[in-house]
């Protein structure tokens, strides 16, 4: 396999990004050629600040806004009625 094909199967796995790093279920990079040449915050220094609010939502968004909330990415969630009660759901509530 090629490595452009390699790299485009990682990012399929993609559930969303997290300060523009693509991230798969388990809030993990999906890419690390992709990952090395992002340029912005490292996702293991992002858990190191006291406060991080993440905000989205749609329908599209709450496999990415659970693992988000789940891996420490974020401390703090904005979003609209649908993702909450999806999210509530999925946490057992």
């Amino acid at each position: 396999m090629s490595k452009i094909t390699t790299t485009a199967t990682m990012l399929m796995q993609a559930i969303g990004d997290i300060c523009s790093r693509f991230i798969n279920a388990d809030g993990q990079p999906c890419s690390p050629e992709i990952d090395a040449r992002t340029v912005g915050i490292q996702l293991d220094e992002l858990r190191l600040i006291p406060t991080r609010i993440l905000v989205a939502g749609g329908r599209r968004k709450t496999e990415a806004l659970h693992t988000a909330l789940r891996t420490g990415y974020a401390t703090h969630l904005v979003t609209d009625r649908f993702s909450a009660r999806r999210l509530h759901e999925r946490m057992g509530g």
